[in-house]
């Protein structure tokens, strides 16, 4: 039996991928793997499949088959998808993947901002109206879960639906506080890479983005550490990483930060 050999580091392409994506150039009838089962819940085997395609297709060049499997991701961002596709899209070299992944990033955006409060509260019901409600819990959990880049950037932005800045306020402290307590001397948390912490700002408005910020401080060994202190002066690294985020924070002198305790 014949076999190809690629040469790729890309952890995202998979043979069943690549032989879909070979597939292409000669019919169509891979394609129905990709397209969604009629009536079907959401499938993360094929969450898996179409980024694993979406991998291929740029490693051999399908220009066709990208913008098709890029409009099948976008259809399939949901809930139970979207944490997937954000660890997807903020690969250290995602940018080898062109300019299709900053068009994915923008859908992801949206749906987090947008889409996926609606999808939580057709389910069980209204989120904002009762903090103890399973839609509210539902929301803050899968926020917890999101890489830091994405958490920032959704809650900050003027974009995110929520009623007030003190809502947005309260739900980042509570997703913080989430994530400080899956974190541990014997199980560390994957999600958590330092001391994150919640600023309300008051007196002034910032040039771009809501009155709420995120930050995060790497974890050093200190002796405030030792007694249990970790104070907090700095946010995570400003500028452009490589995943596509741009963390700068451009701050008015007179404005009033309140910090959220854990």
């Amino acid at each position: 039996m014949a076999s190809v050999i690629l040469n790729t580091e890309d952890p995202c392409i998979t043979p069943q991928g690549v032989g879909i994506a070979f597939g292409h150039l000669y019919s169509s009838n891979g394609h129905a793997l990709l397209s969604p089962k009629h009536g079907s819940k959401p499938d993360p085997d094929r969450s898996i499949l179409l980024r694993a395609v979406f991998a291929s297709a740029y490693l051999l060049g399908l220009s066709d088959l990208i913008a098709m499997t890029s409009d099948y991701i976008k259809d399939d961002i949901s809930s139970s998808s979207v944490l997937g596709y954000c660890q997807f899209v903020s690969q250290p070299n995602s940018a080898r993947y062109g300019p299709a992944i900053t068009l994915l990033r923008e859908s992801i955006f949206t749906f987090l901002c947008k889409g996926l409060i609606g999808e939580i509260s057709e389910r069980v019901g209204l989120i904002w109206q009762k903090k103890d409600s399973e839609g509210y819990k539902t929301l803050v959990q899968l926020f917890a879960e999101l890489p830091f880049e994405w958490l920032k950037r959704t809650v900050e932005s003027k974009s995110f639906e929520v009623a007030s800045e003190l809502e947005r306020f309260a739900f980042a402290k509570e997703i913080i506080q989430l994530r400080a307590r899956s974190r541990s001397p014997s199980t560390p948390s994957l999600i958590m890479a330092g001391d994150e912490n919640v600023l309300l700002s008051f007196g002034g408005s910032k040039i771009s983005g809501s009155g709420v910020t995120i930050v995060r401080k790497a974890l050093r060994h200190s002796f405030s550490q030792s007694l249990g202190h970790i104070h907090l002066t700095t946010s995570e690294t400003n500028g452009a990483g490589a995943n596509g985020f741009n963390h700068t924070q451009q701050l008015q002198p007179e404005r009033r930060v309140w910090k959220a305790s854990h």
